[in-house]
């Protein structure tokens, strides 16, 4: 590895924020002082102070992950982590290391899969090419990470193999998934166990059931133990970081599975103590404060979720900026509330200030920005602005398109909701042909996904019945009446139908 001469170890920061970058210098400064205990650089340090540990931290050379360039970088990788020697020679072992684009992560995630099973590398590639198309299936949102598809298949793969072995281990880790990559320790889930989830009362009923459900996520590299943290507090499980943050990711798993009255209580407990510790403006303070927003706006509770979505938008600006990422997406969710609200003027200045600021951010073509897209669309034809909403519509499903790839969009929810919009749109403009199009496309992408007796799917096969009793009365001049009220663009009405026709779901 490069620079592996000059230096002894390599500390990784999560700079997802400024709490999570404080943990990670303070887990580096405890690192360090472990097996170097002498050293001079960190004594008397306050381990909870980020300037001071950052102000000491001047040794070492930034490394900058990207995908390997070279065939035989990635082989190493390969190799390594499977623990399966001289594989440059087998075609398998190259074929996959180039299906899996170069990704360091995606490699060590195949690798270490290998080290676990008797399965080939022809085996393992037929495993990850079948794996993608269940992910769309089961979880069309990830299209829209496009060039991590390597890094899910791979992930997902691991994750079937420790499901098969022990379910427990599989839904421990589903549920660590609401604890934002942090740390869950025996005592909180053993608190937890009055739930009516019986796993859970199974994993918890002794140190042994949790360790050992840990033990398989551990040998398949998805979770570290601190046992630094096991010998200073004595406790048998994982390192607490938080108890506000444990709140905030309780509260988030509530609000994700409908019971939000336990939601509200887990956010505002957490706000409380948020408030406390940090302070009202505190960008950790201010991500609940946003939480409760959505949850305010779900429960139908307007007005409160309105003075969250204000309390946060003001001090995300204050702290972060006006064009930060999580800035933006509290303008998007107060924009979403004024909708609601009939606040239409209100809506269209929030939209059109999230819309600028992620396309100066992330670009034009990236999903966030689309879903901003289509929210100007349904704004804009909820105010009678029909042409204005039609190049939203038509800009929106066709950066879904590029972003997901034709054989993938049709699978993707915010996509089917672009095109069940864009055919509401058709239909009141007298185009009952392309409401047909985009109907019966979103309609197929539904049952893909969530069946065909889903709610979606009944409100467009109702919506489509409804075309063609509208068709059958009035057939004489219809098609006529279609071509001349057509859409402007000719080139665009037949870009849709090309679409349309690399829409489809078998």
């Amino acid at each position: 590895m490069r620079h592996e001469e000059k230096y002894t170890a390599i500390l990784w920061l999560n700079a997802n924020n400024e709490d999570s970058l404080k943990l990670s210098f303070r887990a580096a400064a405890q690192q360090i002082l472990k097996y170097h205990p002498s050293i001079n650089v960190l004594n008397g340090v306050n381990l909870d102070d980020l300037n001071q540990l950052s102000s000491r931290y001047t040794q070492g050379y930034r490394i900058y992950i990207q995908k390997f360039l070279g065939v035989q970088e990635a082989l190493e990788i390969l190799s390594n982590t499977s623990g399966r020697k001289d594989i440059i020679e087998e075609p398998a072992a190259t074929e996959l290391v180039k299906e899996l684009d170069g990704l360091p992560l995606a490699l060590s995630t195949a690798g270490v899969y290998l080290e676990h099973v008797t399965t080939s590398f022809s085996e393992y590639l037929q495993l990850y090419r079948a794996s993608w198309l269940k992910l769309q299936q089961t979880s069309p949102q990830l299209s829209s990470y496009g060039g991590d598809r390597s890094l899910f298949s791979t992930w997902q793969i691991t994750f079937d193999r420790i499901e098969q072995q022990n379910a427990k281990s599989a839904k421990l880790l589903k549920l660590w998934a609401y604890f934002d990559r942090q740390d869950v320790w025996f005592e909180l889930l053993r608190h937890g166990n009055s739930s009516d989830e019986e796993w859970l009362r199974e994993l918890t009923k002794d140190d042994l059931s949790f360790n050992e459900a840990v033990r398989l996520l551990r040998d398949y590299g998805l979770v570290d133990a601190d046992l630094s943290f096991q010998q200073s507090s004595g406790s048998g499980g994982l390192d607490v970081k938080d108890l506000e943050w444990a709140l905030d990711s309780f509260g988030n798993l509530y609000a994700n599975q409908g019971k939000l009255t336990e939601a509200e209580a887990m956010y505002t407990r957490a706000l409380q103590g948020k408030e406390e510790a940090l302070g009202s403006k505190y960008t950790s303070t201010l991500n609940t404060v946003n939480n409760l927003g959505n949850l305010y706006k779900n429960q139908g509770k307007l007005a409160e979720a309105e003075a969250m979505y204000t309390w946060a938008l003001q001090g995300k600006e204050e702290a972060l900026g006006s064009k930060h990422t999580s800035t933006l997406q509290t303008v998007n969710n107060l924009g979403l509330l004024y909708a609601d609200q009939g606040k239409l003027a209100e809506a269209e200045a929030m939209y059109t200030r999230a819309l600028q600021g992620n396309e100066e951010a992330l670009g034009s073509k990236h999903t966030s920005t689309l879903q901003t897209v289509n929210n100007l669309g349904s704004l804009y034809a909820n105010q009678g602005k029909l042409a204005e909403a039609e190049a939203m519509y038509t800009r929106a499903l066709q950066g879904y398109e590029e972003a997901c790839g034709p054989e993938h969009v049709s699978l993707y929810l915010p996509a089917l909701s672009t095109m069940s919009a864009f055919g509401d749109l058709f239909s009141r403009t007298d185009r009952k042909d392309l409401a047909k199009v985009m109907y019966s496309q979103a309609s197929s992408g539904y049952a893909a996904i969530q069946g065909p007796s889903s709610k979606w799917c009944r409100q467009l096969e109702d919506r489509l019945q409804a075309l063609q009793s509208e068709s059958a009365k009035s057939k004489g001049g219809q098609d006529k009446s279609i071509e001349i009220g057509a859409l402007k663009s000719r080139s665009l009405k037949q870009k849709l139908y090309k679409l349309g026709s690399r829409l489809k779901v078998g």
